[in-house]
């Protein structure tokens, strides 16, 4: 069985609103689909090498074993569920915000 991807409906949003603000607020739409195109090439990335990527350290997240990858200037927070060989993208967060709280 090959992994699979999952990105939960917080991540979805994310990833709407990166492209929203880049590509309507900025006024770049091409920088916007470049941006995207990053992540689903981290995304085929992550099915591949889940577990490539190091663990969240924070003395707020105990027991789950999130993992986290940057593209560009966003973090990709992540679960690996290895017995249903799934990667589940819980947010994309923009790398200056503390993405602990955002968690």
């Amino acid at each position: 069985m090959k992994n699979r991807i999952e990105l939960l409906p917080k991540a979805r949003e994310d990833l709407e609103n990166i492209f929203s603000y880049i590509a309507i607020e900025l006024v770049n739409p091409e920088a916007a689909s470049n941006l995207i195109n990053q992540f689903e090439t981290k995304f085929t990335e992550l099915l591949l090498f889940p577990l490539s990527y190091p663990l969240v350290k924070s003395k707020f997240i105990f027991q789950i074993n999130l993992r986290k990858c940057i593209v560009g200037n966003y973090i990709i927070v992540y679960f690996y569920n290895k017995k249903e060989k799934l990667v589940e993208i819980i947010r994309v967060i923009y790398s200056i915000i503390d993405y602990l709280e955002d968690l």
